[in-house]
This record gives structure tokens, sequence and C-alpha cells, in this order.
């Protein structure tokens, strides 16, 4: 009962009740035991000072995105563990072992990675953890297959996200195309053919489709610069980056 007053923020109390006959009457002694009525204060207290301290730990959750550059891909608005997603993807790409991108983050050593054997979806892993509630990536292009077994990486990512991105960032070859900040606020916002087309203050461009954002977002835009008629490389005959193009599909589309 105390740990479920405890657990479940409740006000469980417990009495004991002694029926004593008199005068062919029956009266009941209730006294209450759990808590004692000395305690019953401080305990209230407590409880609510644990509520308190909740709302607070709630209120203060780090919830910046950012937007992140790998090469020419480039990838914005990421929450925190899609920001280690990608990260991780890339050194996976490169070659890199789970067991060494394990090693980079030593604090996170145990639960960074599960695995299980052959090819396996969510409900093969969860048919490996009965019972628990696994907070791992398990969308089919989130899944690692390496050496006859299938890798999922932690979704759970808190205070030390940011040191565990730069030394996974400091295992890729090409480490000094890898940047990240965070996202900052949108400057212009456009629709078209379902699509959302975002500019942000840093001139980073996003775009969405029915509230799903799009990665890469380079080959979306080049299919909406085809349909509005917009030149998808500049006077030199050179491609257009992501931030340029999305800058001209942005003014045409204001154009209409």
């Amino acid at each position: 009962m105390l740990w479920l007053n405890k657990q479940g923020k409740m006000d469980i109390r417990c009495v004991q009740m002694r029926p004593h006959s008199v005068d062919s009457r029956i009266l009941l002694d209730i006294q209450q035991v759990i808590p004692l009525p000395e305690a019953e204060q401080y305990q209230v207290a407590l409880r609510e000072k644990s509520i308190e301290q909740e709302k607070v730990r709630t209120t203060n959750r780090d919830s910046t995105r950012y937007d992140l550059s790998v090469g020419e891909n480039y990838l914005p608005n990421l929450p925190k563990r899609r920001l280690m997603l990608e990260l991780v993807t890339e050194a996976i790409s490169q070659g890199l072992s789970p067991e060494q991108i394990r090693e980079a983050i030593p604090w996170r050593r145990r639960d960074l990675f599960i695995s299980a054997p052959g090819k396996a979806d969510e409900s093969a892993f969860q048919a490996l953890y009965p019972g628990k509630k696994l907070r791992y990536f398990f969308a089919p292009d989130e899944l690692f297959l390496l050496d006859g077994k299938t890798y999922v990486l932690s979704r759970a990512w808190a205070d030390r996200t940011l040191e565990a991105a730069e030394n996974v960032r400091q295992l890729l070859n090409n480490a000094d195309e890898v940047t990240w900040e965070p996202a900052s606020e949108v400057a212009n916002e456009e629709t078209y053919q379902g699509y959302t087309i975002r500019r942000r203050e840093s001139n980073a461009i996003e775009v969405e489709r029915d509230g799903q954002q799009i990665y890469p977002v380079i080959a979306t835009l080049r299919e909406l610069a085809s349909q509005l008629s917009v030149a998808t490389v500049n006077d030199a005959g050179n491609p257009l980056n992501t931030r340029q193009l999305g800058a001209r599909v942005i003014a045409a589309i204001q154009l209409l």
C-alpha cells in the first residue's frame, strides 16, 4: 500500500476495526494504522514535493531540434533521437560495427543496441523480450542487418546526446563534412500539391507531406522544380544545393 501511494501518487489508508458488544449493540473501534496519524502530514508533504519535482523535470525537458548536414545530404529539424539515428546510420554505412560505436559511447554500451538473429522485425524483438517496453527504432529503413543479425538503435536519448553525437562524428571518415546546429525559426512557408515547403531563418529547407517530414529533401525539391519550371542548375551549369533550390521553389510558388 505504501508503495502504491508513492508510485501512483495515490492516497490509500488502512484502518483497523474492532467490534465491541455493549448493551446489545455492536460498536466499532476504528483506528487508522497506515499511515500512522503522526506520520500522515509528513507523507502528504513528501508526495506533493515528488509531484512538483516531476512537473519541473517535464517542463525543463530539452526539446531542441537540429539541422544536420552530411556532405551534400541535408536533414533539417531533427529531434535528438533522429540526429543520433542519422549519424549512426552514416557510421554503419562506412563500415563501422555496432561494437565500435558502443565503444565510442561507453556510458550507453549496455543498451545502445539490441540484436536478434537473422532478419528480424519489431515482433521478433518483442518475442525476445516479453513484457518489456522496447524503446528502439523498428521501422524497416531503421534496421541494421549485419553479419547475420539485425541490430536496432535505442530511441532513448537525454542529457549527453550531443556528446554522443560528437563521439560518433569523430569515427567518420568525412567528419569535417558532418555538422549540425539548432533549428531556427520558420522564415517562409508555402504549400503546393500537398507538400509544405519551409525555409528557416538559417536558410535551411525542409519539406513535409501529410504531417511527415521527407528525407532527403533535395530529390523532392527537384521533382517540384520540374513541375514549376524552375531551373535546378545555376548559370555555370552546376546543380543547385538544397538551400538554393528550396529558395527558388518557394519563390515560384509565391508567384502562382
